[in-house]
């Protein structure tokens, strides 16, 4: 499944794809990609949602200080 969704990668963008989890390189931001989570859902035929590397630290933190 994860190689019909690299095939719709375009440089310079990129993706890793670890157990369950799709990590993306989107160097020119998450609004301007093509990798949207609608292509995302049909390509691998399931519910996915994004989170910005920012949103994960800040994520982390919170869960920290609990």
């Amino acid at each position: 499944m994860a190689g019909r969704l690299q095939a719709k990668v375009v440089a310079p963008e990129a993706l890793t794809v670890r157990n369950r989890d799709i990590y993306l390189y989107l160097p020119n931001g998450v609004a301007r990609t093509k990798l949207t989570n609608a292509l995302m859902d049909s390509t691998l035929g399931a519910v996915s949602t994004l989170r910005t590397w920012r949103t994960v630290l800040r994520l982390s933190d919170m869960a920290q200080a609990h």
